[in-house]
């Protein structure tokens, strides 16, 4: 198992456009979204920057930070630990309950075959959202086999209108969302992603009583249904050049399938799924990696 190229954020404008796919959401602007205009890199760059930052977050750096901030943990009984460690329970006026089935949430996950491979441990999403506009926020589930959508009905009560909504015949190994106005009709679409599978969902009347459902416009969008064959983890809507039209971003794990190794004994006798091929970053080049063609890594070039 090898890392992909969307694990990590290339260096050069070129990888990161070849993979980790920006999708232009003004195809009606001439040469305005282009590579080579100064919005889009611009916009390529301030989005470079940011994930920079969350790269210093990598495993690879987890390790050294831990160790530093080690040392630095406060003492038990002076102010800051005692301001840390309070519960919770104590803030005033805060208190969270479980009103998941009183308010009609009834999907459950499905149970999951033990020893869990690495596909299976991954884990999936959901979103807030209103989906038809009347001001109450609806639930997104990425479930299985196919998403669930319950719509919030006003009083605390959701009800399931996944097969209204189109999206019962979404059957697949449906993994991570994102949900926005891609074309500024003043609808929420959302976006699928998961292993080998994407799906661009557009808002559209049912005809009926002012009701919405989604109808699947992936391949009209210039969008891979099949991800091109790369497990898509998640995705954001954003317009990276400022322009007032949402572009689409698409993050890819790693490269996995049936000829890479399924199960592994990481400590002994215990199987369990492979975890990722491991990224050796050295103290002085932690966060950024640059990712060639191959899917392989490798240090970043020499400043």
């Amino acid at each position: 198992m090898t890392v992909d190229k969307a694990t990590l954020i290339a260096h050069t404008r070129e990888d990161l456009l070849r993979h980790n796919a920006i999708f232009k959401g003004s195809p009606e602007r001439p040469n305005t979204r282009t590579p080579e205009h100064p919005h889009f890199r611009n916009g390529v760059r301030s989005a470079l920057i940011a994930v920079a930052v969350v790269l210093f977050m990598l495993p690879g750096c987890v390790r050294r930070q831990m160790h530093a901030t080690s040392h630095a943990l406060p003492r038990a009984g002076s102010p800051i630990a005692d301001e840390t460690t309070r519960p919770s329970a104590m803030v005033k006026g805060i208190r969270f309950e479980n009103v998941t089935e009183r308010a009609g949430l009834h999907y459950r996950w499905p149970l999951q075959p033990r020893p869990l491979r690495i596909l299976e441990a991954f884990g999936r999403g959901c979103a807030f959202l209103d989906y038809d506009n009347d001001g109450w926020l609806d639930i997104l589930l990425v479930a299985s086999p196919h998403p669930v959508l319950y719509h919030n009905r006003g009083n605390g009560q959701f009800e399931d209108v996944t097969e209204a909504a189109g999206l019962a015949s979404l059957r697949g190994d449906w993994r991570g969302c994102a949900v926005g106005d891609y074309d500024g009709d003043g609808y929420i679409d959302i976006v699928l992603t998961g292993y080998k599978r994407l799906a661009l969902l557009h808002n559209v009347s049912n005809g009926s009583n002012g009701g919405r459902r989604f109808t699947d416009v992936t391949v009209a969008a210039g969008l891979d249904p099949a991800n091109r064959g790369h497990w898509g983890s998640s995705a954001g809507f954003m317009d990276l050049a400022g322009q007032g039209r949402l572009d689409l971003v698409l993050l890819n794990y790693v490269v996995f399938g049936p000829k890479d190794p399924q199960f592994c004994e990481v400590r002994a006798g215990v199987r369990s799924g492979c975890p990722p091929a491991p990224i050796i970053l050295s103290s002085a080049s932690c966060g950024a990696t640059r990712v060639m063609g191959d899917s392989r890594t490798s240090p970043p070039p020499p400043a």
